[in-house]
């Protein structure tokens, strides 16, 4: 869900797929991790990916076989930029 910008998610929190920075399953909506500013936001069932406002792609939780595009498989509990920095 987004408003004004914010991403909040919600529910089952394995692997970190909230983006909350904790692994901690929450029953109300919780904001995600981060200054971004979100245009849209899609749950997968184990991990989350996001579009800023600057077009930029942002993935968390669940990274079996690199699904966060992120150039690693390390499970990722904020969001981290897809493609990587390097």
């Amino acid at each position: 869900m987004t408003t004004a910008g914010k991403a909040y998610c919600w529910g089952s929190n394995n692997q970190g797929r909230l983006g909350d920075g904790t692994t901690t399953d929450r029953t109300i909506p919780t904001l995600v991790s981060g200054e971004y500013t979100w245009a849209s936001v899609d749950g997968g069932v184990s991990h989350t990916c996001g579009v800023t406002t600057a077009g930029e792609a942002y993935c968390w939780g669940n990274n079996a076989n690199g699904k966060l595009g992120d150039g690693t498989t390390t499970n990722r509990s904020v969001p981290v930029k897809v493609g990587g920095d390097w």
